[in-house]
């Protein structure tokens, strides 16, 4: 790389649950306000806007695989089997299930020509790690996990792999990541989560909500906070 040209940095969201596109925009706000004057920072939701139909593909059952687990008792079962599969076959099934999706993802990803991809998902770092061991790029890669098991869909081969606890980085050591390349940092949060402090009063006047009645919320996502586009009082 050019001393003169500045690194371009993507951070990729995935809409397969919230508990992916919080820490991201996380990490995104807190690596852009230290670096932002060092770097090219691209914010990018990898999967949705694209020009590919085959892309938009992934999107479209990675969103509902989230659906299906949550509302499927069969379906989430069928998951859970997974969780044992190991990484390498988990891949290969990856890769052929979403294999136009990946080849015209990489088309993308070379038009950008990104010097280091950071995904808190498990496909885009999957995906820039296949590119580069087929020279089709030549990026880091960076992966920060919001659970705290390991599943064998992580990508192995990444270059820095973030957990948010001991036993996230144990398991990630025991189920094949190179010890040095694992770290341990804190739980990741958008500013906004430590922003809001009010009282129940204040908290129900901003969702709308009548103070006097009895309440039940339902929150999707890692953020219980905010206000819903409807919101009704039984």
């Amino acid at each position: 790389m050019s001393e003169n040209k500045k690194p371009k940095i993507v951070f990729t969201y995935v809409e397969a649950g919230m508990g992916h596109i919080i820490p991201m925009t996380g990490i995104s706000q807190a690596f852009t306000k230290k670096y932002g004057d060092k770097c090219e920072i691209i914010d990018s939701y990898i999967f949705r806007d694209t020009k590919y139909d085959s892309v938009k593909f992934i999107r479209k059952e990675l969103s509902e695989a989230v659906v299906k687990a949550n509302t499927n008792y069969f379906y989430n079962r069928f998951e859970a089997l997974a969780y044992f599969l190991n990484p390498t076959i988990t891949h290969i099934g990856l890769d052929f299930h979403f294999r136009k999706g990946i080849r015209d993802c990489i088309k993308e990803l070379q038009e950008i020509q990104p010097d280091m991809v950071v995904g808190s998902y498990y496909l885009p770092t999957h995906i820039v790690s296949k590119a580069n061991k087929k020279k089709q790029l030549n990026a880091l890669t960076v992966t920060y996990t919001p659970d705290s098991y390991v599943y064998p869909a992580w990508e192995r081969d990444c270059d820095l792999f973030l957990v948010h606890n001991e036993s996230a980085r144990k398991m990630a050591i025991k189920t094949g990541f190179k010890k040095e390349n694992v770290k341990q940092i804190p739980f990741i949060y958008r500013e906004k989560i430590i922003e809001l402090v009010a009282t129940k009063e204040q908290a129900c006047e901003i969702a709308g909500l009548n103070k006097n009645k009895f309440k039940i919320l339902y929150t999707s996502g890692a953020i219980g906070t905010g206000v819903s586009k409807k919101s009704r009082a039984l």
